[in-house]
């Protein structure tokens, strides 16, 4: 075993993130609503583990590039 750390790319990241999101959705959905189907709970689980993630992921985009403006704005002052 390798001590050395490893690498994530932000797509690992982001499918990580994903599939733990989607099962989180599809065991909630699970637990509150027995009654519907498997297959209809793993549709609405992806459709809004999907929906959330690009949420997530243009939030973070806008604290980044405001931040950056910022920066940038505080250098021009110099």
């Amino acid at each position: 075993m390798s001590l050395l750390p490893k690498y994530i790319s932000h797509s690992e990241v982001r499918d990580i993130f994903s599939s733990r999101l989607n099962q989180i959705i599809q065991e909630s959905l699970k637990k509150e609503l027995p009654e519907i189907e498997t297959e209809l709970v793993a549709n609405i689980a992806e459709k809004e583990s999907t929906l959330i993630i690009k949420t997530l992921t243009e939030s973070i985009e806008d604290v980044i590039n405001q931040k950056i403006k910022n920066l940038l704005n505080q250098k021009v002052g110099w």
